[in-house]
Parts: structure tokens; sequence; C-alpha cells
């Protein structure tokens, strides 16, 4: 370009003035930013790869892997070839693996969305299975480079960088992008389109690329029309009729193919395979799922995210149109899963991440309006680097404390176990399992099955059938599957079965089922309708024709969301002995009969085994509510409840303490409780009393505000016996039941959870200049641990807790010194797997009752547990009773 001027003067002569420096100088400039972004891409898709998981494990995984392999060799279908390896004609509604239907009389058809594994069996058909592994990587990748474009075309280079940066460390963007999932492909899609609405030239190249990315964004994830409905209503209220025309018929043919798919694999346009969506449910809960899931954008953001974000809303860079347009996105994600009652995990935000490139350009322009023009605006243009260098450093801290790095580490151990079950079986064998089902066909040629599809019924006479033509019987399930197993009324599976061993981490248990065992239904007699519902008989337990065998030793366990129960069990010819962790080993003499409480969860199992370890016969065994015991050996005239609560804990939660009460016997019984608060001398104790009558149930609700104790703690422990305050009854007329049951009462979880219960201690399960172990105490990620110590002695006691973390073994020992009937309480911190408590004294002994609780961050669900080994100390005689705390004594505390 050439620019004529005249001198002033008039003069002839003409300067030229070339602008080709500055044309270079641009050309220059966007040849650095290229190179820029391109070592951006790929150092971040090498960082991403190396925490990758490349082998397929859990349902998502495995799902869209194998349906990948399917796509790849050009069809949805696939015959299933399980039960006629022995014969039998294919039922796939009992043998469809994880992430797949029956579909037909013997095929099935996947249930997730083609989309993403379409984008994979490309990669897989091109390069091999491996192939399949870089997808979601790359377009992690890709949605970091296109929230800079849309963040630069809204505000500039900076707001670019901020808004990738923002987004790019997320704890659940790094979790999708380190597992072969959706989530992340649905966010490039959804980021494709804001960048072809917002970013691009007006135009036929954006519109066309605008309509392509929502289409193949439904491919990947139905809900991403969602977003279509948006960018119609943004493009409807700018009058932009031509582009709405040209993105409609960019969109429409993949919408088209999208509603044959689903006609032709599910039976109608509008379904899917996901079946009918569990989505509504009252306003409250909708309304607490949405508070959760803001929650969770608040602490993966450094705990600020919510304040950003209000404050992204109000003060922004953006004009109010993009504002708008960007906060509707979020908000229709927000609503829709809000909706969704699958909510019981941190990861669960990785569904909102179609939506997050948006939320990060309205971040970014908050911040970058504070670094506007104006006065100090190096200074202020510094702090807004040094801000979002510390929201990146708490996101990544967040994922860390979350073991994202080591999700690669998690899904290994599907291949492990595929290869410990493949070199137990004997073939011709048939497996069992659900969570496993689909990873041991990818990993091994073994035929599997599922125990929780179809009726215990119909379950029970397929394997049967299958036992009968010479197959031998399998079960693989996590420690978790084993509630479910009771929950669906199919632990006459476990009954007899044999322990082949248990695949670490993630206490995977294979078994080998006893054919004897699953001709009928396997159910313990009741006394009364339902009384047995929700019991499990595993291990040694067999029956056949009524008779009950005992062959080494044998499990009682409740369901998770049973009450508490008693189970009367009778020896035959042999004595039996009895287990509970907390308790020392019980037994009944041959003949004779007892009533032993369960409790749902690891506290109240209930392990029997012949004396000897021999087999024997007994009488069926039969559960009842806790109101009708009959024998009472198993009960005590004195309990300590080792934890009671009425405090506020973490994240808004709320711990309370229920206690039941069961008084056996004919006549009223007199019950004592004597609060014990936390961190005190308790040698002058409050009182409370009441008087059961004869076979009563009582269950006192949030025990700690009892009139009687209500303000002098807010935690401790509580001694519960018989007879007045000042005078105990210890005679056999005087037993009676106590159990507790500790909960977040503000925990996202609509029923109770199997591990907040406790038995009540009587005086001999106390821990005296000995020691107590907890083994394998369960948990990760953010699960929290710690250990309390109940005292039942009159002077102090010292005690040293020592554990294991299961990161590398780390762990830690603390001393503490227990006041005189007293309570403490430590923390032990995150990954705890081991804990060790040690009486050190003093000499004269004592009763002393540790506890574990482990509470999971996210939902806030407690698992409370009592010791699986004990070596009790010498502590002998009655234990001593706190003076009753008197009511001056009251009033100065």
């Amino acid at each position: 370009m050439v620019v004529l001027r005249y001198r002033p003067n008039g003069g002839a002569s003409l300067e030229a003035l070339s602008t080709n420096g500055h044309i270079e100088r641009a050309r220059r400039s966007v040849g650095r930013e290229v190179l820029v972004l391109a070592l951006v891409f790929f150092a971040y898709l090498g960082m991403v790869r190396h925490f990758s998981s490349d082998v397929p494990g859990g349902s998502d995984s495995w799902g869209y892997v194998s349906e990948a392999m399917r796509l790849s060799h050009g069809r949805f279908y696939e015959r299933e070839h399980v039960l006629s390896r022995f014969g039998l004609p294919e039922d796939p509604s009992l043998t469809h693996p994880l992430a797949y239907i029956e579909k037909g009389p013997e095929e099935t058809v996947p249930t997730y969305p083609f989309g993403y594994p379409l984008l994979m069996a490309f990669a897989i058909k091109l390069l091999g299975l491996q192939a399949a592994f870089w997808v979601t990587p790359i377009l992690a990748a890709g949605v970091v480079l296109l929230t800079y474009w849309l963040g630069r075309a809204c505000l500039g280079r900076a707001g670019g960088t901020v808004a990738a940066v923002l987004l790019g460390v997320l704890p659940n963007f790094f979790f999708g992008a380190f597992q072969p999932w959706s989530d992340l492909p649905a966010a490039f899609f959804s980021a494709l389109s804001l960048v072809a609405l917002l970013a691009m030239p007006a135009g036929l190249p954006a519109d066309l690329t605008l309509g392509a990315a929502l289409g193949f964004g439904v491919w990947v994830r139905p809900n991403l029309g969602l977003l279509i409905g948006v960018v119609c209503l943004w493009l409807v209220w700018r009058r932009e009729w031509r582009r709405l025309f040209r993105v409609a018929v960019a969109v429409v043919p993949f919408l088209l193919v999208e509603a044959l798919v689903n006609w032709h694999l599910f039976g109608a346009p509008w379904r899917s395979g996901y079946g009918e969506l569990p989505l509504g449910g009252p306003v409250a809960e909708i309304l607490a799922r949405g508070g959760r899931h803001l929650l969770r954008l608040n602490v993966q953001q450094a705990g600020v995210g919510l304040v950003l974000f209000a404050l992204a809303l109000l003060w922004n860079r953006l004009t109010t149109a993009r504002r708008f347009l960007l906060t509707g996105v979020f908000a229709v994600f927000l609503g829709f899963f809000a909706a969704y009652r699958i909510d019981d995990a941190w990861w669960y935000f990785r569904f909102l991440m179609p939506a997050m490139p948006a939320v990060a350009v309205l971040e970014a322009g908050f911040l970058v309006h504070l670094a506007g023009p104006g006065r100090l605006r190096r200074l202020r243009t510094a702090a807004v680097a040094l801000a979002t260098c510390a929201l990146a450093l708490g996101s990544h801290r967040y994922a860390e404390r979350k073991r994202v790095f080591s999700a690669k580490e998690g899904e290994q151990k599907y291949p492990r176990v595929a290869a410990f079950v493949a070199d137990q079986v004997e073939q011709p064998a048939l497996v069992l399992a659900m969570q496993h089902s689909g990873s041991i066909r990818f990993y091994t040629d073994l035929p599997t099955a599922r125990y929780d599809l179809g009726t215990p019924e119909k379950l029970a006479d397929v394997v049967t059938r299958v036992a009968r033509a010479g197959g031998n019987l399998y079960l693989v399930v996590e420690e978790w599957e084993i509630d479910d197993i009771v929950n669906r009324g199919r632990s006459f599976l476990l009954a007899g079965a044999d322990l082949l061993g248990d695949v670490k981490p993630g206490h995977v248990a294979v078994y080998r089922l006893n054919p004897a065992n699953l001709a009928g239904s396997f159910a313990p007699e009741g006394s009364g309708s339902g009384a047995a519902a929700g019991v499990a008989f595993d291990g040694g337990w067999l029956t056949t024709g009524g008779q009950w065998r005992l062959h080494g030793t044998g499990m009682v366990r409740l369901s998770p969301d049973a009450e508490p129960e008693v189970a009367r069990l009778c020896a035959g010819g042999d004595a039996l002995v009895l287990e509970r962790r907390g308790f020392p080993a019980a037994s009944v003499a041959a003949g004779a009969c007892t009533d032993v409480p369960l409790l749902p969860g690891p506290a109240g199992r209930l392990a029997v085994s012949p004396l000897g370890g021999k087999a024997t016969t007994l009488p069926p065994v039969r559960v009842s509510p806790v109101g009708a015991i009959q024998f009472q050996d198993q009960l005590s005239t004195a309990y300590m409840v080792p934890q009671v609560a009425h405090l506020q804990g973490m994240r808004g939660s709320l711990w309370k303490t229920d206690v039941l009460i069961v008084n056996p016997q004919p006549h009223p019984l007199q019950v004592t409780g004597r609060f014990l608060p936390s961190g005190r001398d308790n040698r002058d104790a409050p009182a409370a009393t009441t008087v059961l009558a004869a076979g009563a149930v009582l269950t006192l609700r949030d025990v700690v505000r009892v009139p009687e104790f209500a303000w002098l703690g807010n935690s401790g422990a509580l001694l519960v016996y018989a007879g007045e305050p000042a005078t105990p009854c210890a005679t056999a007329e005087c037993r009676f039941l106590v159990c507790s049951r500790t909960y977040n009462s503000v925990s996202g979880q609509e029923s109770q959870g199997a591990g907040e219960w406790l038995p009540g201690l009587p005086p001999e399960a106390s821990v005296a200049g000995g020691h107590a172990s907890f083994r394998d105490v369960p948990g990760s990620g953010e699960a929290r641990t710690s250990v309390g110590v109940a005292s039942w002695t009159g002077h102090a006691v010292h005690v040293r807790v020592s554990y294991k973390s299961t990161n590398d073994d780390r762990g830690g020992v603390q001393e503490v010194t227990v006041p005189a009937f007293g309570h403490v309480r430590l923390g032990l911190g995150t990954h705890v797997e081991q804990i060790e408590v040690e009486v050190l004294g003093p000499p004269g002994g004592g009763w002393v009752f540790p506890y574990a609780s482990v509470v999971d961050a996210e939902s806030g669900r407690a698992i409370h547990l009592l010791p699986d080994g004990v070596t009790p100390g010498g502590a002998g005689g009655p234990p001593p009773l706190p003076k009753v705390l008197s009511s001056e004594l009251r009033r100065d505390l």
C-alpha cells in the first residue's frame, strides 16, 4: 500500500509511506501465537496421555471401548455365546454384560450413545486398539485450545489465556481426560459450537461448523440437545433468521441419524439405551442436588469458585448479551443434572463439563475486567495473574487430594482380576459378575452372566441347569457388591461358596459356588412377616430340604437399609463359636440356643463356626426383630456406647446419635444413662433415667440433646446400665440390649447408611492393658478417618494410636491421655489402611473402648468400626461409676 501526501508548502515531491512493515509484524505475531498454541497443545496432550488409563475396566471405559470395537467391524449387534456352551438356549436378559442390553432372543446392543465410540472406531481402524485411548486426550487438549479461541475472540489474548487455564486445571476436567469417557468429547463439541457461534467470522463456514458440532455433540451425548435449544434462542433473539436456517440445515441430518439409530436399536426415535432416565423427585431434592453441583464448582476452584462466578455475572468485560448466553449454557446443564438423581460422589460434576468452557470464559471476563484501563493498571494486571495462578494451584491440589492422578492405577485392577479368575477357574465354567462382567469377557475367553438380572428364581434355575450340564460356577464381586446381592434376594449364591482369593487393591472376591444350594432360593426362617428380609448367609452355610449344615465359618449379615435384628442360633450335636467385631468370642453349647444381636454394616456382622472347625448339622437359623429376644446370655446389664454426638462437622455436616434400648424382661426395667462429654474429667457426670415396660423397644433420638445432658457438651460417650444412678442392678433379671446409630443428619443421601450402627459394648469387650487392631480400614479419596477412645475408668489412661497409610506405607503415631470416664477423638487424615490402639497404662488397668470412624467427604456417609483384633488386659472386678453430677455443678459447667 502507498499513501500519497502533498507537502504543506505546496512542493511537488511525494512521500510514500509503506505499511508493509506493520503487516509483516502482524504475521510474525500470529505465527508466534500459533507456535505457542501448538506447543501448549502437545504439552497438554503429553501430560494427559501420561496419566491416562490404557485399559478398559469399569462400566464406562469397558462400554465405550467395546462398542468402538463393534463399530470398527461395522455392527451394533452381537450374538451371545454363553449358555449355548452348555447346551442351553441363550438368554441375553441374564447374560448381557454391563453397558449393554438385550436385543431379541440372542443378541445384545450397546447402552451408550454411538458418537464417541465412532471416533474411537476410526482410530482403531486406522492404528489399532491402543489408538482408541488417544481419542479423549486429543479432544481434551482440543477443548483447552477452543476455550482459548473463544476467550480470545471475546476478551483478547489475556482473556483467552485465563479461560484456558481455569478450564484446563479443573479436577473433573483432569479426571475425564484421563479416562475413556464421553465427558470431554461432549465438552469438545460444546466448545466448538460456541467458537463457531461467537468467534468465527459470520458466514456459511461458521454456520455449517456450528450445525455439525451441535449434531455430532448429540451423537456423543444426547443431552447436548440442550445446547441446540440455547443456540436457537440466541439466534431468534438476535433475529438472525438466515443463520438460523443454515444451522438447522446442518444439524437436522445428524438428528435424523440419531433418531433412526435409536429406532433401530431401542424401538423408538426418542428412546435411548439408558431406558427411563432417573429424572425428577421432590423439589427439595432437586434443589439440593443443584446446590451440591455448585459447591463442587466452588471447591474445585480453590474454594472461591462460587464467588468468582457470581462476580462474573455482575462485572465483566463481556457484553451483556454474551454474558446471558454463556450463563444460559451453564444454567440449562445445571438444571438438567439437578433433576438427575444419580449424584453420590464428587466426580459426578463431570456431567457438567460441556458447560465449563462457557463458565471459564465468564470468569475470565471478570478477571480481565479487573485489569482493564485505568489507574494502577500494571499492579492490577499482576494481581490478576497471581490470582489466576492461585486458582490453578488450588484446583491442582484438590485434584491431588482426590487422587485424580492415580486413576490410571485404579483401572489396573480389572485386568488383574481377570487374570486371577482365568487362573483359578476349571473349565467349562460360567462366571457370575456385575461390575466385572464386561472386563472378564474382554481379557479372557470366559463366558459371564449377571447375578443382578432377572428374578432370583430364574437365576437359580439357569445356573442350576448349567451345573447339571457339567459347568463349574464362579462369582466375582467387589466388597460393596455383597450388600447388593443381599438386597436383590440372591444371597443363596453365597451359601456354601468357597472363597478362592481376594484380589487387591479393591478387595475383589472370587468364589466357587456350591451347585447343591442353587436348586431353590435360600431364605432363613423368620418369626413374622418380612422378619428375615435383607439377611445374607454366606461362607460355610449349606441347606438342603430344610436341613442346615455349617462347614467352616459362616457369616450372617444384614443389608445396608435394614433395622437391627436378632439371630437365634441353636447348636446341634456340636458346640458353636460366635465371633463379632469388638467382642470376645462366645460359644453355644451343644443342644443350646442363643439370641445374638445383628446390625447393618461391618460392626454388626456375625461369624459362626463349629467348635474345632469341623462340619456340623444344626437347626435352621431364625432372624427376628429385636423385640423378640428370648435367650439373654449374649446380653449385659451395663454398656458403653463409645460415641454420641450432636456436633457440627466439616462441609455443613451435623452429626447426631440415636440410641436404641430393648427390655426383653417380662417386667418393667429402670435404665440409667450417664453422658461422658469429650475432653474432660467426668468423675462427676449427669444422669438420666427412664423405665421401660416389659418387652419395650425405645429409641432415643438425638440423645445428646436429652434435657439432662443438653449443653454439657456436643460429643462424647454414654454409659447405660440397669438400675438407679447410684445403685446399678447386675443380676440376670436386669439384662437388656443397647445399640446406637451416629449419622450425618444433613447427608445428601435419603436412606441410612449401613456403617452408621454400633452395638453397645459390655465391660468384657473393653481393652485394658492390651491393644486393638483395625485391619483393612475402608475408604479412599478424601474419606477422613478418626479414632475415638471411651474410658470406663476412674483415673486417666494413656493410649498410643499408630496407623499406616495406603500411600507408600506412610502413617504416624499419636499418644493421648484419656481423662477419667473420658472420651477423646483423634483425626488421622485420609488414605488410612490399618490402625493399632495400645493401652499404655497406668499399671492398674481399666476399661477402654476404641472405635474408628471413616467419613466420606462427598456424600457425608459414615462407617463406624469396632476392632477386629483385640488383646484384652487384666482389669478385674466390676467397673466403677462416676458420681452423679449435682445441679449446682451442672450450672457451673
